[in-house]
């Protein structure tokens, strides 16, 4: 692995400190996955600082992967060793680190017995896996989706996405071949990994329809959800700009039941028709209000109850909300109003 790559000093005083800078991570469906935000720790003085001092935690990403692109977090830590344990194990896991010797930090990391301690050195581990295979990933992306697939040097199969990644970001209509013609014989979670790659390859260019097709022959539970609320993500920002471009146009192909998003999104679409041109709002609802069908009715009201019950004139939030036929949801708007 290159140096340019990692910023570490060794320095040969016997108190030595290693500063170790994470590269950027990818996805976060890593057991013992890659941190979500900015953390420091401190190791020495015979103890684990991070063990009695809380550590500085600066929020870099939403913790909730609503995002519809992956956030990308750096990560800084400071060893300062003196116990032994410190000094001689950590010392050869930042230098097999630092070699690109990995299965020799795996097996110094299987060691590990303190769960903050080796939680630290797991993700310094998965920055440095990340590293080695998006550089053969860039170089050879068939042979490394092949070569993670066979389990060569014990590497899990959610490295897949990573590799795939790459691949679609080089050629994309080769890698999506590559997976067409090697669909039959990769296993489930094989699969699983290189769909949640290109699901969110599509979710960056905007194609939210393509990654909720390809989101539904997933079947892990985790990356699942994870692709769908990315894919959600993405619908709402589309559909506001969409209104906000034109509402009543918006509007028109959202009530027509043809453009992918579900009957839902009529009230999202409703809030921000109401935000951005409240009058057009109004005299869209003139005309259209009695044709909308009693289902889509319930979503124009829910906005308008809701909308109202935030601006405080709670009469008005409950006018509409009694206009609201499913019994249900209601029931939901009542209580929010009441609250």
């Amino acid at each position: 692995m290159c140096r340019d790559s990692w910023n570490i000093s060794f320095r040969p005083q016997s108190n030595q400190t290693y500063y170790v800078t994470k590269p950027p991570s990818y996805s976060p469906l890593r057991s013992g996955g890659s941190p979500t935000f900015l953390q420091t720790y401190a190791f020495g003085a015979h103890r684990l600082i991070g063990l009695c001092l809380a550590p500085v935690v600066l929020l870099s990403c939403d913790e909730k992967r609503h995002a519809a692109v992956p956030t990308a977090v750096s990560t800084q830590a400071v060893f300062q060793p003196s116990v032994s344990f410190v000094e001689n194990q950590s010392e050869a896991f930042l230098r097999a680190i630092t070699e690109d010797r990995l299965e020799d930090a795996r097996s110094l990391l299987d060691k590990v017995s303190d769960e903050d301690y080796r939680r630290f050195l797991t993700n310094q581990f998965n920055a440095a896996m990340e590293h080695r295979i998006r550089k053969r990933a860039k170089e050879n992306p068939r042979e490394t989706l092949e070569w993670i697939a066979r389990g060569g040097g014990g590497v899990e199969m959610f490295w897949m996405e990573v590799a795939m990644a790459e691949y679609l970001s080089a050629d994309r209509e080769a890698a999506v071949a590559w997976h067409k013609e090697r669909t039959a014989s990769l296993n489930q979670e094989q699969n699983d990994r290189v769909d949640l790659a290109r699901a969110r390859h599509l979710l960056t260019a905007g194609n939210w329809r393509s990654a909720k097709e390809i989101n539904g022959r997933i079947l892990n539970a985790e990356v699942k959800k994870a692709v769908a609320d990315e894919i959600g993500a993405a619908m709402e920002r589309d559909l506001r700009a969409q209104v906000r471009a034109g509402g009543a146009e918006a509007m028109a192909r959202l009530i027509a039941g043809d453009s992918g998003f579900e009957l839902f999104w009529i009230e999202v679409a409703m809030n921000e028709y109401m935000a951005a041109d409240p009058t057009g709002a109004k005299e869209w609802y003139a005309v259209r209000g009695s044709r909308l069908t009693i289902e889509q009715h319930d979503r124009v009201a829910l906005a308008y109850a809701r909308s109202a019950n935030h601006a405080g004139n709670k009469p008005m939030a409950t006018e509409w909300a009694d206009q609201i036929r499913d019994k249900a949801l209601r029931e939901v708007v009542v209580g929010e109003i009441g609250g």
